[in-house]
Order: C-alpha cells, then structure tokens, then sequence
C-alpha cells in the first residue's frame, strides 16, 4: 500500500491509507519460490494472510466507497439534468454552424474554380489575339510559335469564403467515422491482404468461455489453449 502513498494527495485519503495500514498483518514475502515442504508451508501460510488482509481492507473502505460513490452519483445525476439540454444545444448548433461554414466554403471554393478557369480561358485568348497581330504585321513565324509555345499560368485566383467570423467559434472540423456493414468481407479481405491484420480483434471473452467449457477439448486456428494453477483461500 505504500506504493499508493504518493497518489493519495487528499489529507483524508492519507488517513485512510495509515489506518488500513495498522489493521493488517506484514508478510515475509523473501520467499518467490516452493522448493520443499516447509517453504510450501509458509507460502500457503502467506497466501492466507494475504487473503485475509484483503478483506479486512475491503470490509473496512466497503462503507467509506459506498459513501463517496452515493454522493458522486447524487452530483452526476444533478449535472447531466443540469448540462443534457444545454448539450444537445451544444451538438446540435455546433454541427448547424459546421455545415454552414462548409457551405460557404464550397461556394467560394466553385466561384474560385469559376474565376481561375476565367483567367485561363482570357489568357489563352490574349495568347491568339497577340499571334493574330504577330501575323497582321507580317511575323507570321513569330506568332506560330508563340501559339506552339507554353501557355503562360495566370496567376492563381483565390476567393475567401464570406462566412462572418465570430471570435470563439473554431472553423469547421470534420469528424471520420468507419461503419462495418460487412464483417465476413472485412475478413475475408485481412486474409487476402487487402486490409491490415490490426483492423480486427480477437474477441478474447468468447475465447476464454469456449476453453473453459471444452477445457483440453478446444481447437481453434491461430489459437493456442493455456492453463494456470491457483490454490483459493478459507478464512
């Protein structure tokens, strides 16, 4: 417990932690190996002390928990009553101001294309307007190879969305979400390399219940069956 000293910074919490402390028993614990009867003796003599002393701790905070945790439900309560309107105001406005902002921004962002597509097509006509006088004046090669040359790039037009600004309020972000409308494809797709192994995960709980019913009787591809000893405690 002493490991926990430097997380309880409440001075209530540190009084806990010293009581708890005085009402257990200290364990030898030099022993991290059974090599014969008698360290087999202390170890299981360890293992119900350890026991018992989890007990007396839970036995002893199961009041002070209870406590704290009706009052921290009483507060939870009050502010989702107090914060759930005001939140749904918040998503709801928050995506209202998000969609307008992108609105605004596609606009601007298809007169720019309008514009820029503009200053191409006035540059390509001033381009022939200027081989047309090349040729009038007799510069007929001039002008042909002004018209085989590059095209000259006006330069870029940019157009900024109208959208008014309002300190506080942050430009639109947007949010990716996935939706697995097909998990057999998903597989399918990991075990023909088009997708990555980490997009799955084994669902361990199913697993552990299948092993613990069919016990040495279970057989699974890629999965290997593990057992673990333990001893319980009666105090």
């Amino acid at each position: 417990m002493n490991a926990q000293a430097e997380l309880l910074t409440d001075p209530a919490e540190q009084t806990i932690e010293t009581e708890c402390q005085a009402l257990v028993v200290a364990l030898d614990n030099s022993i991290v190996k059974i090599t014969d009867d008698s360290s087999y003796q202390a170890v299981c003599q360890r293992l119900k002390n350890a026991s018992a002393n989890i007990k007396v701790i839970e036995s002893y905070l199961k009041p002070l928990k209870e406590q704290r945790y009706a009052a921290w439900k009483r507060l939870t309560t009050l502010e989702a009553k107090l914060t759930g309107p005001l939140q749904d105001i918040k998503t709801r406005d928050s995506r209202l101001v998000g969609a307008y902002q992108l609105e605004q921004q596609r606009k601007a962002q298809e007169e720019q294309r309008k514009a820029q597509l503009a200053a191409e097509e006035a540059a390509a006509a001033a381009r022939v307007a200027q081989a047309e006088q090349l040729a009038t004046e007799g510069r007929v090669a001039e002008g042909l190879a002004l018209l085989d040359g590059p095209e000259a790039i006006p330069e870029a037009v940019y157009i900024a969305p109208t959208t008014p600004k309002v300190q506080g309020v942050s430009a639109p972000r947007l949010t990716y979400a996935v939706e697995v409308y097909s998990l057999t494809e998903l597989v399918k797709a990991v075990a023909d390399g088009r997708a990555p192994l980490g997009v799955l995960e084994a669902n361990q709980s199913a697993l552990n219940k299948m092993a613990s019913a069919l016990k040495t009787g279970f057989a699974m591809p890629g999965c290997k069956l593990t057992t673990t000893a333990s001893s319980s405690t009666r105090t």
